[in-house]
């Protein structure tokens, strides 16, 4: 059963079928599915030789928040080959763990968990001018347009309240749809009570047209960016974007998509204690935010949940491949201990999870579930990492006429 499954392809017709790749928010815990893409980017280079790189393989990547940082950097062009990647996903990897005490500054010392209660009880637990830094060191003055493929990062525009999915192809077809890259990924990773909101125009001085945004963190529309990345995709070929030359839309078998999560804390509360709390108990808990942990876990499960249902409705189930653990409880599972030994146990969580089988999330008990004889999510990956190539290798054998 095993040996079949291994051999199982994914609908679709090869080299035709649109290539995505979702990062949800989370954090520091973005350390998980950039161990992930490792994985996957080494096997493209076993496969494929070893310049290969994740932007080579998809048409387009999403990324919500921390995702949004990934998502970046994997996809901006390295100033001296700018027809090549700045980052692999290893170097990327290793930006999170350089960095993220710049972003989340670690305290010691009680008096130093006290003060940063007391302080996210008056305003955010962080000032913004660690993640300025941090962006502005990565990724300079890039605007929006400059990835090497498509990148869609959603917000969330407390002025309008309305979502902004700032899209890199219509950064290029509008320039009031064009900011610098940094201030994206700067309004993506806002999360509410952990960083200032963020305000800023195009263009950034006086003129005729001047677009303004007042944005939050894109987990608060969505956290798992997998759906809008589909929409998106589609809407690009629909619209004669890039991939309109050789992909016709019709159904969820032209599509093969990699969702990875960034850990969910399978750890719930007792509606009798919840039905007791106000405002402060609900944004400030023993160190965790409920309100705010529950409606980011629950929109990211909830676009999984509707996607699992789509992609089996087309009997397309081996072109969605989402890779989520709920295995995180204690430092792990906050989105902000960036202390040296949680960032080394987040990477070593991640490292762990590729041993774990393939699962899926039940949605009665809210427990991730192996899929049997699907094998390990290394296994998973490996295969996924073999449909990408084989994409790429039709794509070269037949592109697109003149």
């Amino acid at each position: 059963m095993a040996e079949k499954f291994e051999a199982a392809q994914p609908k679709g017709s090869t080299g035709n079928r649109l290539t995505i790749l979702s990062i949800d928010g989370g954090g520091v815990r973005g350390i998980i599915p950039a161990v992930l893409l490792t994985e996957l980017e080494k096997k493209l280079q076993e496969l494929d030789g070893p310049d290969s790189r994740l932007v080579d393989y998809f048409d387009l990547v999403a990324g919500t928040s921390t995702g949004s940082l990934l998502a970046s950097m994997i996809t901006i062009p390295n100033p001296k080959d700018p027809t090549r990647p700045r980052f692999s996903a290893a170097d990327a990897t290793q930006v999170y763990i350089n960095t993220a005490s710049t972003i989340f500054p670690p305290v010691t010392g009680p008096c130093g968990q006290l003060w940063k209660t007391i302080r996210s009880l008056f305003g955010p637990k962080y000032s913004a001018k660690g993640l300025e830094s941090v962006l502005e060191m990565q990724l300079g003055d890039d605007p929006l347009s400059i990835p090497l493929t498509s990148v869609i990062i959603p917000s969330f525009d407390i002025n309008t309240q309305q979502p902004v999915f700032f899209s890199s192809w219509q950064a290029k077809r509008n320039p009031l749809e064009n900011p610098p890259l940094k201030l994206v990924c700067q309004a993506s990773t806002a999360a509410p009570t952990y960083l200032p909101a963020v305000q800023f125009s195009i263009p950034d001085h006086p003129a005729p047209h001047t677009r303004q945004f007042n944005m939050v963190d894109g987990g608060v529309a969505v956290n798992n960016p997998t759906f809008v990345g589909i929409t998106q995709a589609v809407m690009e070929v629909k619209s004669g974007g890039p991939c309109a030359e050789r992909v016709t839309y019709k159904n969820f078998s032209d599509l093969l998509v990699l969702s990875l999560g960034t850990g969910s804390n399978p750890t719930g509360y007792s509606a009798k204690d919840a039905a007791k709390w106000g405002a402060l108990k609900w944004v400030l808990n023993n160190g965790a935010s409920p309100l705010i942990n529950s409606t980011f876990d629950a929109g990211a499960d909830m676009v999984d949940y509707n996607l699992s249902i789509m992609f089996g409705a087309h009997e397309s189930g081996h072109n969605y491949l989402r890779i989520q653990t709920d295995a995180l409880s204690g430092t792990v599972a906050e989105l902000d201990n960036a202390t040296p030994q949680n960032l080394k146990n987040l990477k070593k969580l991640g490292l762990s999870l590729l041993n774990d089988p393939v699962s899926e999330r039940n949605f009665l008990t809210g427990k991730n579930t192996p899929i049997p004889n699907a094998g390990t999510n290394r296994d998973a990956l490996h295969r996924f990492a073999r449909w990408l190539s084989e994409e790429r290798q039709a794509r070269k054998a037949n592109p697109p006429a003149a």
